[in-house]
C-alpha cells in the first residue's frame, strides 16, 4: 500500500495493531494526513512557536544511549499552564522528530525532572492532567513504538497519583513499558 514509506516506520506502525494489517493502515494513514496537516514541520514550529527557543521550553534532546535509545528531557516544572497545551505538545513532537528518523527503529526514553527552580512556574502536579491529555491524544497514534521507558524523578506524592491515573488511559502496550 505504502511502497515509498521507510520499512522501519512501517514496521513500528504494525508493531503498534499486531492484531489486524487493516488497523495498521489505518493507523498509518491517520499518520500521513497528520503529517501533511498539524504534523508537518512548519505548523508544528508555528505551533510551538510561543515556547520554542525560549528559557521555559522544558524539553532538551540528550542525544543518543549506548544502546542507541534516544533521551529527551523534560523539566517539569518549567511547565507554564498560561501557555495553550499544542504549543506544548508541538514542542514534544519537534523534539521527537529531531531525534527519530523515520527510516530508523530507534526509540526514545522520556526523563522528566521534578525538581523545582527558583523562577520557573513549578505548578502544581494536577496541573498537567490536561497537558498529559493532549499529548496522549497525538504521540501515541504518531510515534507508535518510539517510547522505551518514561523516568520520573524524584517521585513527588502528585507524580505517583498522575501516574497511576495516566497509566489506566493508556493501552496495554504503552503501560506495560
Amino acid at each position: 500500500t505504502y511502497p515509498d514509506a521507510p520499512a522501519a516506520e512501517l514496521r513500528r506502525f504494525a508493531d503498534a495493531r499486531p492484531n489486524s494489517q487493516e488497523d495498521a493502515l489505518a493507523l498509518y494513514a491517520k499518520y500521513l494526513a497528520w503529517r501533511e496537516a498539524d504534523g508537518s514541520a512548519a505548523a508544528l514550529a508555528e505551533a510551538a512557536a510561543p515556547r520554542a527557543g525560549t528559557v521555559g521550553e522544558g524539553f532538551a534532546s540528550l542525544g543518543p544511549k549506548t544502546a542507541g535509545d534516544r533521551v529527551l528531557l523534560v523539566e517539569g516544572a518549567r511547565y507554564d499552564s498560561a501557555f495553550d497545551h499544542a504549543a506544548y505538545v508541538a514542542l514534544l513532537c519537534s523534539h521527537m522528530d529531531a531525534a527519530c528518523a523515520a527510516a530508523d527503529d530507534s526509540r526514545v526514553v522520556v526523563v522528566v525532572d521534578c525538581r523545582p527552580c527558583r523562577g520557573w512556574p513549578s505548578p502544581a502536579g494536577w496541573s498537567f492532567l490536561p497537558l498529559l491529555r493532549a499529548i496522549l491524544g497525538t504521540a501515541p497514534d504518531c510515534y507508535p513504538e518510539r517510547l522505551r521507558t518514561v523516568v520520573v524523578f524524584p517521585v513527588p506524592y502528585w507524580a505517583a497519583m498522575i501516574m497511576n491515573t495516566v497509566t489506566a488511559l493508556l493501552d496495554p502496550v504503552t503501560r506495560d513499558k
